[in-house]
């Protein structure tokens, strides 16, 4: 009886135990309200001889909670980019840019326990000037780096969701991904 005991109480222990949280590396942001966040720097494409480099978020529910995490996403109003060089000073922007693209979302995001979840922020809708250099091109922010510019820039992005009255169960917060170097050679 004791020994039987003794097992009901170790598998108990082992179902109710979370797997160890992967430990925040590689540009992973503090978790905030369980929820942790990183930018991911992708090679994109090159049209018209300006290259296009990709930009992924990454999002991981850190939480201890068994239930999904939750939350309504609309990257033109969740997401803040900044670019600056290594002092940081923020990069120039161009003065005008013509814009033309399909806006996706909003949707739903839904995080299952441990789960983590990576999506393209980048936006395909900005002009592109020819052989220009590199574009980053996001909803609400865009910048051109001629391939004069050897400067060294990093990318942040501000991910912030505000409390919905609607739900107030769903995630909600303030996150400040960390810097990735954006490679702006070809």
């Amino acid at each position: 009886m004791k020994q039987a005991l003794s097992v009901l109480l170790l598998l108990a222990a082992l179902l109710t135990s979370r797997a160890a949280e992967p430990a925040a590396k590689d540009g992973w942001s503090e978790t905030v309200n369980g929820l942790r966040a990183r930018l991911i720097f992708g090679e994109g494409t090159v049209v018209s001889g300006t290259r296009l480099p990709e930009v992924y978020i990454e999002m991981h529910n850190a939480s201890d909670v068994g239930n999904p995490m939750e939350f309504g996403f609309s990257a033109g109003k969740a997401l803040r980019f900044e670019l600056r060089t290594a002092d940081g000073k923020p990069a120039p922007k161009p003065t005008a840019m013509s814009m033309d693209g399909v806006v996706i979302g909003p949707f739903q995001i839904t995080l299952p326990r441990d789960g983590t979840l990576k999506f393209p922020v980048t936006w395909h809708g900005y002009g592109i000037t020819p052989n220009f250099g590199t574009m980053l091109c996001f909803e609400n922010a865009f910048w051109e780096i001629p391939h004069t510019d050897h400067t060294a820039y990093f990318l942040s992005v501000t991910l912030e969701v505000p409390k919905t009255p609607r739900d107030p169960r769903h995630w909600h917060g303030t996150i400040k991904l960390p810097p990735v170097k954006a490679s702006t050679s070809k």
